[in-house]
């Protein structure tokens, strides 16, 4: 009894040429965590240039390049450019990401669908990979389907909301209504689940457990001619902590940040 239907076509029990010619041309996926989904053995120009490749393949070299440095730009990937060699584990967590929606976005698809696409991000990384999201639906007049656990994400992005539980739609509406005034004591659930208040205060003279003292933590940027390391990127550079009995500590900041 299930039924998809894109555009007036049913996908469920669809044969394989009619599927091909909706997956990655008519319908983008990005999806949870692009560094098992992004191909390690594959430069990131071979991975994007074969998604355009697949459904246009009357495409000329030149044509494919220009494509290829277009999607580069409209995902804000201008410094990849001269690094079209790089293997994704060469990349950034934030940098993966938009290599796939520049992937899932290559033929201009009218419906993207954005499968938790920020969960393994920093919360900067993450408010920009959405703002991208939502400057690229409005620009291509693009469908988005996005599917995420984050109440935050879905109050700033969606227009209607579906509340799923045990595999069934429980509410959905319109979302500035349905977070004024949800309707479901699931969704209520939902909503006032946030955690508040604060920690309870521990004693400020409680004795050390370790202590840390110009902690530093660098990975070679470059190599010389001769093999030699060039420069340093500083994940940890010069810290000093102190974890005491009884204390939580909270180390925030993005992936890599230098003290």
């Amino acid at each position: 009894g299930s039924s998809i239907q894109f555009m007036g076509t049913e996908l469920v029990g669809a044969n394989e040429p009619t599927l091909r010619a909706v997956r990655g041309a008519k319908i983008g996926m990005v999806f949870q965590e692009p560094l098992t989904s992004l191909n390690p053995l594959h430069t990131i120009e071979r991975q994007i240039i074969e998604s355009i490749r697949l459904h246009q393949p009357n495409l000329s070299r030149d044509a494919i390049n220009a494509r290829l440095h277009e999607l580069l730009d409209l995902v804000e990937l201008d410094q990849l450019k001269n690094r079209l060699g790089a293997y994704p584990h060469e990349l950034s967590g934030g940098q993966r990401q938009r290599v796939m929606i520049a992937m899932a976005l290559a033929n201009t698809p009218d419906l993207l669908i954005a499968d938790e696409p920020t969960t393994a991000l920093d919360v900067t990384i993450q408010a920009e990979i959405l703002k991208l999201l939502d400057d690229l639906k409005r620009r291509h007049n693009m469908a988005l389907l996005l599917i995420t656990h984050d109440l935050s994400i879905v109050e700033k992005m969606a227009d209607q909301v579906c509340v799923m539980r045990h595999g069934k739609i429980v509410e959905h509406g319109p979302a500035s209504a349905l977070f004024a005034n949800p309707q479901h004591a699931y969704t209520s659930e939902l909503l006032h689940a946030h955690p508040t208040g604060f920690a309870p205060p521990a004693p400020d003279n409680a004795p050390v457990v370790m202590s840390g003292h110009d902690i530093r933590v660098a990975f070679p940027r470059g190599k010389t001619w001769w093999g030699g390391t060039s420069n340093f990127i500083y994940a940890v550079n010069g810290v000093h902590v102190d974890i005491k009995e009884g204390h939580t500590i909270g180390i925030v900041g993005e992936s890599g940040s230098r003290s």
